[in-house]
């Protein structure tokens, strides 16, 4: 399926933007949410004033992602802390497999008011407050990944195939 002539565009200060705002699944995963075989071709993606922006969505949370495709060359993706041209932050448990992004991506460091579960090694819960209020990261695929595993608590993402073309 292709989505074309996408708009995303916000002078507010959000917590996140996307085609999606967040796409969240259970955290157990018992039912496995994902998104696959999906190509992107955006027009506008600018939310500079926003933590976390992509196309797709701006945090995907307990989510699979397979064989997306972005492709706009001569689009730049602009967002605040966490910017992506698919994910701005992917976190928790999660399964990535070929993705693929044909756009420039650009962190603006919005001054943040949101707080984020970021994981990182906490097994009972496994939810911790971090601000991205002094942080920028900018990816052509994925702005941020924190992802969570029970096998494995300090995080891993099982299988991450992603290709990017960046202009120079």
């Amino acid at each position: 399926m292709t989505i074309s002539g996408i708009r995303l565009f916000s002078s507010n200060n959000l917590e996140s933007l996307g085609l999606f705002k967040e796409l969240v699944g259970s955290k157990n995963q018992t039912v496995v949410n994902s998104i696959r075989n999906l190509k992107l071709k955006p027009n506008q993606v600018n939310a500079t004033k926003t933590d976390a922006v992509g196309t797709l969505a701006g945090i995907v949370e307990n989510f699979n992602l397979y064989n997306i495709t972005l492709d706009s060359p001569n689009l730049v993706v602009l967002g605040g802390n966490a910017v992506g041209g698919i994910a701005g932050i992917v976190r928790g448990k999660v399964d990535i497999d070929g993705l693929s992004s044909n756009v420039s991506v650009t962190s603006t460091r919005a001054i943040s008011a949101y707080n984020y579960s970021i994981y990182n090694s906490i097994p009972s819960g496994y939810e911790n407050s971090e601000n991205l209020t002094d942080v920028y990261y900018a990816g052509s695929v994925i702005g941020v990944i924190d992802a969570y595993s029970t096998s494995n608590p300090a995080g891993q993402i099982r299988a991450l195939n992603a290709t990017t073309y960046s202009k120079v």
